[in-house]
């Protein structure tokens, strides 16, 4: 197994397209979230969106910044930071950006849904009235906020207790969080695909 030294001095030069994708993808992730950042926020309801698309993106995402963060591989690109310029610091962990960039854009999707939660939906005017689609209800709301912060506290605390205390564990807690995030994603995604 390599050193951190050897790793660190890998990370020294980074490759320039590699950077350049890397950065691309961030930036791409960003604005594909502005447009429905903007449309909640101008309407200043989340109707349409529906409270368990968002749950299962609410999980998924956690459990893949929870991912991000255990691996080995990460922390010890962001330990080689003490040693690196902060041009290549910052090429090391675009990684961990691309990651916690959709996490947090997920995030604000998820706080927005909370904030803008449609009242009960005037049966006239509403999408419900000519669809079979019942509208959410408050409930729904709750379940989604709940859920996402308890699911936020229980892979934190562990993901903090498996590194402190287990740390030869932390891959195999990476990957079962990497398993749950991609399981999450393929049910919240796969209804659309049809």
């Amino acid at each position: 197994m390599p050193s951190l030294a050897d790793h660190c001095s890998k990370l020294a030069n980074p490759n320039v397209f590699a950077v350049g994708l890397a950065g691309f993808l961030v930036l791409g992730i960003l604005v594909s979230y502005i447009p429905q950042h903007a449309k909640i926020i101008t309407r200043r309801s989340s109707e349409g969106l529906s409270p368990w698309w968002v749950l299962l993106g609410g999980l998924s995402s956690i459990a893949a910044i929870g991912n991000i963060l255990t691996l080995p591989s990460s922390r010890d690109d962001i330990h080689c930071c003490k040693e690196l310029s902060g041009g290549a610091c910052a090429a090391a962990l675009l990684g961990v950006a691309q990651i916690g960039c959709q996490w947090a854009c997920f995030m604000f999707v998820v706080m927005l849904f909370l904030i803008f939660f449609p009242e009960a939906p005037d049966m006239i005017s509403s999408a419900a009235s000519i669809t079979s689609t019942p509208p959410p209800k408050r409930r729904d709301a709750l379940i989604v906020g709940v859920s996402t912060l308890v699911c936020l506290l229980t892979v934190g605390i562990a993901s903090i207790t498996v590194v402190a205390v287990t740390p030869h564990h932390t891959q195999a807690w990476a990957n079962f969080l990497g398993i749950v995030a991609g399981a999450l994603s393929a049910v919240q995604y796969l209804p659309q695909t049809w």
